[in-house]
């Protein structure tokens, strides 16, 4: 091995083999560092030697990592980091997804071997328009096929035809995930706090939500409390029908949402006596009872509507006609014949709005099990409840509930 005379702060060196020069030093805290300069003139790798060593000299005293890294390695560190996190349960779900073909994708795809600490605002940008334009004129125009892993296996997906800029809402989802990248990267001492790139999310469309009018509903609602009682239907189909309905009406007197809905168990309904009478499709006389609920990351407890206690009932002579006992409160309310939690009834309900004619809205919105919460909500507010009151019973906030349900003119329904 052939070295020019060293120094104290770092030495140069040449490997066996190699006419290039390298440079080796070790800062207090930190890893050695072995870096090839790339050049086997010497005169040009001192310059190159000391210039390496000031510059993780100079980050070492910021409280950085010496070494500077390129966005595609922090990225993929991030993908790891996080779905070691969701796996391990140290985050939920609902505060980030990992989503590693969006990262490979636009933002590696975009930034590659960039160094993470040189992107400024100018490349947040023009990595903005690039990607709005991915499936359009930009890289996507002539992709007919994504290919990714699922579970373990590959799976291939052919792209939509119809070629269309990227969302707002999904721009915007992105736009959040970048920024926490870029915010790990800081905590992992990989970028200055005054060089994590200003990000701001990309600010959606306030879309009215599709809901009904009451008539629409009433509509709906009759439909869905008659078929059950239709003549030549088998018992089982009947009881299918039974919690169709149930769902659509507790649905629209308490404001859930469907993931509300699915996750309902029997100990979440407090206050509850069940009927000794026959059924009716009137709320019985009952003292109000109140409902806890979980998703999206909160839970709550709130008193629904009167007529939620139809569906209550309903669903609970359903269950001891399947299982054949009283439900436990660790049972689901919306459940199977088998007793196991149901996995969703959006096939039925899709064929309740079009034997009714109600599949979309007057703007062409296509209605969804939310747009009962939608109802729900824009009824309270024709009804003149104060939207601090729905917000808190719904789980929103009062400035969602202004921006997406005022202005409904029909009254509630019962």
């Amino acid at each position: 091995m052939t070295a020019p005379p060293a120094t104290s702060d770092y030495q140069l060196y040449q490997r066996p083999g190699s006419a290039n020069w390298y440079i080796r030093f070790s800062i207090k805290g930190h890893k050695q560092t072995r870096k090839s300069l790339e050049t086997d003139d010497r005169a040009t790798a001192e310059k190159k030697a000391y210039k390496v060593w000031y510059e993780a000299q100079h980050r070492a005293e910021l409280g950085l990592d010496i070494t500077a890294r390129s966005f595609k390695t922090v990225a993929e560190q991030f993908i790891e980091h996080i779905s070691k996190s969701y796996d391990d349960g140290d985050i939920t779900k609902h505060v980030v997804s990992p989503d590693p073909q969006t990262i490979r994708r636009y933002f590696i795809g975009f930034f590659g071997d960039k160094p993470i600490d040189g992107i400024g605002l100018r490349d947040i940008t023009a990595y903005s328009e690039w990607r709005k334009a991915y499936w359009t004129t930009g890289p996507g125009a002539t992709i007919d096929t994504i290919t990714y892993s699922r579970a373990g296996r590959i799976v291939h997906r052919p792209v939509n035809p119809i070629r269309t800029p990227a969302s707002p809402s999904r721009l915007k989802r992105e736009s959040v995930l970048l920024r926490q990248l870029f915010n790990q990267a800081y905590r992992w001492g990989y970028v200055p706090a005054n060089h994590v790139p200003l990000i701001e999310p990309v600010k959606a469309a306030d879309n009215p939500r599709p809901s009904f009018s009451a008539e629409e509903f009433k509509r709906l609602h009759t439909l869905a409390l008659k078929r059950p009682f239709e003549e030549g239907i088998s018992r089982y189909i009947k009881n299918e029908r039974i919690m169709v309905f149930s769902y659509i009406n507790l649905a629209a007197y308490s404001g859930m949402r469907p993931t509300e809905l699915k996750n309902l168990l029997w100990g979440d309904i407090r206050n509850y006596t069940p009927p000794t009478d026959e059924l009716s499709p009137e709320p019985r006389s009952n003292k109000d009872i109140t409902i806890s609920v979980r998703g999206k990351n909160l839970s709550r407890t709130f008193i629904p509507h009167p007529h939620a206690t139809i569906s209550i009932d309903f669903l609970y002579r359903l269950w001891v006609e399947w299982i054949g006992k009283p439900p436990e409160k660790g049972d689901p309310v919306f459940f199977t014949k088998s007793g196991d939690r149901l996995g969703s009834l959006n096939k039925s309900l899709h064929t309740l709005l079009k034997l009714t004619g109600l599949e979309a809205d007057h703007t062409g919105a296509k209605r969804t099990a939310y747009s009962f919460r939608h109802f729900y909500i824009s009824q309270m507010l024709v009804n003149n409840i104060d939207v601090f009151l729905v917000a808190q019973n719904t789980g929103t906030s009062p400035d969602m509930i202004k921006r997406f349900y005022a202005g409904p003119s029909l009254r509630l329904v019962g």
